[in-house]
């Protein structure tokens, strides 16, 4: 006590301040919890007070008044204070200036901030923000964003020209575990472009790194069968994927794929039935293996299966898509077009849907509605083929 009073006899405002500090600080802490209506003094607090500023935009930043945080943050920028900043990036984001936050996340080093951003972003479908904000993820640690950003760029349909950093990365961090993972994906550029020979040999590069890596077996296979429709190595490198992992329906279903694909629909059966015996809780798997029941005429079994699946799913417009021409092809024609309507009705921007359901009303003589289904389709895509010749057709019979 006597120390302060010494100090306010040698600075005569130095208890005044104190004082005056200490009022606005309990008056600030009472309103920001609620146990005070009003607060007038609120963005006037002594000007000896070396907190109040960043007190404000705490308080600011509460109850979403960005205006009012960014005008008084914007004075008092220092790259120093990390938690002004990051305070700036929150601002700067909530006000939608999305690339002026991820910046200051990057110098901040927010992996965390920058790793929610791209989520929302993915939400909202803002591609472009999303890729800068794996740019700056990358920038941050290089080896850890390498695969992230390399898959947003073959996402985004990015040429290998642009994706350097992969091979930087290579270069870089010669003993990363990532090393096959980024070889792979370097042949996974060379495959999209067609350039089958150097996808191929960048594909043995990462299986010599890790050949015990599944994946790089399917991409391998999914390559032979889109250059030349190799069948033989495609299936091989399937049987690989069985090999590593054999608890797993991966290589089964595959093969099934393949053989699909090549038109061998019966003994596709088999290679699907397999991989949903594997997985039974894997949609994908035992949806192919139900669609090829249905397409070996099976119909029952079929049916059977999609009821089930549809219980599970009861809001999956592929699947009830699916089951719409099964119970069409067991002469089940009412149930048939409520499953291709409720189709539409969850999912009423696929045109194809209204190219089925128009052409089960054609079958069932409802021309006038066959037409009306058409005339929506082509409001969808005014360019399809498909329902402009089905129009074509019941306008000039």
């Amino acid at each position: 006590m006597i120390g302060l009073i010494a100090w306010g006899f040698i600075t005569p405002n130095g208890v005044h301040a104190a004082v005056a500090n200490n009022i606005w600080s309990t008056k600030f802490v009472r309103y920001y919890f609620g146990m005070l209506s009003d607060f007038p003094q609120l963005i006037t607090p002594p000007k000896t007070h070396l907190h109040a500023n960043q007190l404000i935009i705490k308080h600011a930043l509460s109850k979403g008044d960005y205006d009012l945080a960014i005008t008084l943050i914007t004075p008092i920028l220092d790259d120093s204070n990390s938690s002004l900043m990051e305070n700036y990036a929150e601002v700067l984001y909530f006000k939608g200036d999305f690339i002026g936050a991820i910046n200051v996340w990057e110098r901040l080093a927010q992996e965390s901030s920058l790793r929610h951003a791209v989520l929302y972003f993915q939400e909202i479908k803002r591609n472009d923000l999303v890729l800068s904000a794996y740019q700056s993820l990358y920038q941050i640690n290089p080896e850890k964003y390498t695969s992230p950003l390399a898959i947003e760029y073959r996402k985004q349909q990015k040429p290998l020209e642009d994706a350097t950093f992969l091979f930087r990365s290579v270069q870089n961090f010669p003993d990363s575990d990532q090393q096959s993972t980024w070889l792979r994906l370097i042949g996974d550029f060379y495959r999209d472009s067609a350039e089958w020979d150097e996808a191929e040999s960048y594909y043995y590069k990462a299986l010599k790194k890790n050949p015990d890596d599944w994946v790089i077996w399917q991409s391998l296979g999914e390559m032979y069968y889109a250059h030349n429709s190799d069948l033989e190595k495609a299936i091989d490198c399937s049987k690989k994927i069985i090999e590593i992992t054999p608890e797993r329906g991966r290589g089964y279903y595959l093969i099934g794929y393949y053989l699909q694909r090549s038109n061998a629909v019966t003994e596709a059966l088999h290679w699907f039935k397999i991989a949903a015996e594997k997985e039974p809780n894997n949609k994908n798997y035992q949806v192919s293996y139900t669609n090829t029941l249905r397409d070996t005429n099976q119909l029952t079994e079929a049916i059977e299966l999609y009821e089930v699946l549809i219980l599970q799913y009861p809001e999956d417009s592929e699947l009830l898509y699916e089951v719409s021409w099964a119970y069409w092809l067991n002469n089940e024609i009412e149930v048939s077009k409520q499953s291709i309507e409720k189709a539409i009705q969850i999912n009423p921007g696929k045109v194809y849907y209204y190219l089925r359901a128009g052409d089960l009303y054609e079958k069932t003589g409802n021309i006038v509605k066959a037409k009306e289904i058409y005339e929506t389709a082509l409001t969808i895509d005014p360019a399809n083929i498909q329902a402009s010749q089905k129009l074509n057709q019941i306008n000039n019979p």
